[in-house]
């Protein structure tokens, strides 16, 4: 694709009105694990450990509310103004 000045506006335009959107809607993240294991062979590197799968929702329940995905679009629309991660 070629960076014309109109792409460029456009980009511009899009990345505003998420940035509007993200300070005035509440959302949420959604964490995909692939596996929480301590294989001996990981070929393909998508494993977490058990320990720092811990350590990382620690580190995530200090920052933000820790929900199972079925109640986040009802934490969601509630209007809590709080970060949810599901």
């Amino acid at each position: 694709m070629k960076l014309t000045p109109q792409y460029v506006s456009s980009l511009a335009r899009r990345w505003r009105s998420r940035r509007v959107r993200r300070a005035t809607v509440p959302h949420g993240f959604i964490l995909m694990y692939h596996r929480i294991a301590s294989p001996i062979v990981d070929p393909w590197n998508i494993c977490v450990s058990a320990d720092n799968f811990a350590a990382q929702m620690q580190v995530l329940a200090e920052i933000a509310d820790i929900v199972p995905l079925e109640v986040l679009p009802d934490s969601l629309r509630s209007g809590r103004r709080s970060r949810a991660v599901g």
